[in-house]
């Protein structure tokens, strides 16, 4: 299987993870996590597409705001995705160590950010097709 397609059905499983955060006993912590995993793999795997090497250095990162600059580049349509990648950016790390300050997620901000995720994923897919 291409990588792009790998990357791709990696990302649809991030998010089918993260939807299931939702469901008792709740794992919404995780969910975020999955959230922001479903975006960059997605975004990595247009990348893949069209034949750009994601294993590069540059390209080697979890900020999807950098992807994102990458990706606008080989199409102006993704300049629409810029507020729902600024918002999942930093859901890589947020909820996946302690910190003394942060407290778990509230349900309706999962479910926004599964939502801007699927965007991603969805807006990806219909390239790809």
């Amino acid at each position: 299987m291409e990588k792009w397609k790998q990357l791709l059905l990696r990302a649809k499983n991030d998010l089918i993870t993260a939807k299931k955060g939702l469901i008792e006993p709740k794992t919404l912590d995780t969910s975020a996590y999955h959230c922001q995993q479903c975006a960059e793999k997605a975004m990595k795997a247009y990348l893949n597409y069209k034949y750009i090497d994601t294993e590069d250095r540059r390209l080697r990162t979890h900020n999807l705001l950098m992807l994102l600059k990458v990706c606008i580049s080989q199409n102006s349509g993704f300049e629409k995705l810029k507020k729902a990648c600024g918002i999942l950016n930093p859901n890589d790390t947020l909820y996946r160590y302690f910190n003394s300050y942060q407290v778990m997620p509230e349900e309706d901000e999962i479910i926004e950010l599964i939502e801007l995720a699927e965007e991603i994923y969805n807006f990806v897919v219909e390239l790809v097709e």
